[in-house]
């Protein structure tokens, strides 16, 4: 059960907002709680304890600290259906009371809250080690494993208010971008839009796999990514990154078919290529290729792309 203070006004100079609220049984104290929120939760353990069963109301007493002391206590008989609400429903953010102090700090953190969220874009994705240095506004969506002052809160979005984290819930179908990269919140994990959807929570996606890829030595090198089994291939596009040594040229492709997304490729810095195959189904996890023409490699960094679809079958 949660409840929210309406006390008489006190002045907006108070220098802490600070409450003490007694739960009574008759006129005998069962608990006192002293809180600098605008609102508390009494447990179901708490009543239990304090009543020997979960009550559906009871009597609280609620005083405001001011510069002389306690103020005059209000007391009241509190029933479940009398909740005041002290945040909004979706986005959770603090409502000012009628007769609250220090009205501005709650106004205030409802717009840094906001600031946050509308049009919410992140620093990163699956994000598990707080930044060294962050600055206000940034945004970033937790993975499974956060640590530090993120620990303990995968999946939850943390925003950078105030010089602090404040710890945000996102609700399913909250979206949030990195440029391009816009994903949607499925209640778990923040997954690429969908081109289609249907019942049985099937999907169709369109996906962008990267990585930029060392060509160091060798004859060839091979990607850590994959075209994912099931996957079907548009494209598979590359851009030299730091110019090719060794190899007069280079080709794209799979093992047994090397040339497969492009052959005799530039190593000049710049150089790039999209080789498009069509729409062809691949049915094993499948790594990209990179083929030296003439010596090998000895240097430079090409980065590639996969362009796929990827379905995902009813459940």
């Amino acid at each position: 059960m949660a409840s929210a203070f309406d006390l008489p006004e006190i002045p907006m100079s108070e220098a802490e907002l600070r409450f003490r609220v007694q739960i009574l049984q008759g006129s005998v104290v069962l608990r006192e709680i002293e809180t600098g929120a605008v609102s508390i939760v009494y447990p179901v353990a708490d009543q239990i304890a304090d009543f020997g069963t979960d009550v559906s109301s009871f009597t609280c007493r609620i005083a405001q600290l001011g510069a002389r002391g306690w103020g005059a206590a209000l007391e009241r008989d509190h029933r479940q259906e009398d909740h005041i609400m002290a945040e909004t429903a979706r986005l959770e953010l603090p409502l000012i009371l009628a007769s609250q102090a220090r009205k501005h700090v709650t106004h205030n953190e409802a717009l840094a809250k906001l600031d946050a969220l509308v049009q919410l874009t992140v620093h990163g994705f699956d994000a598990q080690t707080p930044p060294v240095s962050a600055v206000d506004g940034e945004v970033w969506a937790l993975g499974a494993a956060p640590s530090g002052d993120w620990a303990g809160q995968a999946g939850m979005l943390a925003a950078r208010i105030a010089g602090g984290w404040e710890i945000i819930t996102p609700a399913p179908g909250w979206r949030a971008a990195i440029g391009w990269d816009v994903r949607v919140f499925d209640g778990s994990v923040w997954r690429a839009i969908p081109l289609a959807t249907g019942g049985f929570d099937r999907a169709t996606f369109a996906q962008v796999l990267t990585e930029e890829v060392a060509v160091a030595s060798g004859s060839s090198v091979q990607t850590s990514i994959v075209i994912p089994n099931r996957a079907k291939v548009l494209a598979v596009s590359i851009r030299v990154s730091a110019a090719i040594s060794g190899a007069a040229s280079f080709d794209c492709g799979i093992a047994g078919d090397t040339a497969k997304f492009g052959g005799f490729l530039g190593t000049d810095l710049g150089s790039s290529n999209i080789g498009v195959i069509g729409s062809e189904a691949f049915y094993a996890d499948t790594p990209v290729v990179l083929t030296a023409n003439g010596l090998p490699f000895s240097g430079g960094s090409v980065r590639v792309a996969l362009h796929l679809l990827t379905s995902v079958a009813p459940v």
